[in-house]
């Protein structure tokens, strides 16, 4: 009898699983092909700005130059300074 119950629970345990996927496979059904792909705030914005991802790339590839650059020259100032002093120096000639 209690074999009984418990092959019974366990079956109405699947029976359950089963509905719930087909729900969830139901509610996947009506979405749209952009909204599994992609976020529908994001569409719209893509929609209304398409450069906006190049431009934010680019932004910061910038910014990163800049900042190797400044701290490029801070590295210079301390350890190169004696390179800076020869320019001053009469070393290199201008010719023109």
């Amino acid at each position: 009898m209690k074999a009984k119950r418990n092959e019974a629970d366990d079956l109405a345990e699947r029976i359950e699983d089963v509905e719930s996927e087909k729900h969830q496979e139901a509610t996947e059904a009506e979405k749209s092909l952009l909204e599994l792909i992609m976020d529908p705030a994001e569409a719209i914005t893509l929609l209304m700005d398409p450069n906006k991802k190049e431009r934010e790339l680019e932004d910061r590839n910038r910014k990163e130059v800049k900042a190797s650059k400044k701290q490029w020259r801070k590295i210079r100032a301390e350890r190169f300074a004696f390179l800076d002093a020869n320019e001053n120096d009469g070393m290199y000639v201008d010719v023109a």
